[in-house]
């Protein structure tokens, strides 16, 4: 007897989402993997312990890439104010 699929039997959809390594992300970022420790540790990317190993999902490395791009500070707040 052929059991159909439940939704619940794929906690994540039909794909899950890739777990990176620490090694792997290192490696990604060009970055010394006790910098991403450190990174891991002071909650700046998100990780999953798996028994005794950080795992960090795809979707956290993308935020956290996406977190240090340069923005520029806006100096003149309001352009339209000259105090002449």
């Amino acid at each position: 007897m052929i059991r159909e699929r439940d939704e619940c039997d794929q906690p994540f959809g039909d794909r899950p989402e890739p777990l990176l390594t620490v090694n792997e992300v290192a490696a990604m970022l060009r970055l010394s993997k006790m910098t991403v420790y450190r990174f891991i540790h002071g909650g700046e990317i998100r990780s999953i312990l798996v028994g005794r190993s950080y795992r960090i999902p795809e979707s956290a490395l993308n935020e956290f890439v996406e977190s240090g791009y340069y923005r520029p500070i806006d100096l003149d707040p309001d352009p339209g104010d000259n105090a002449s």
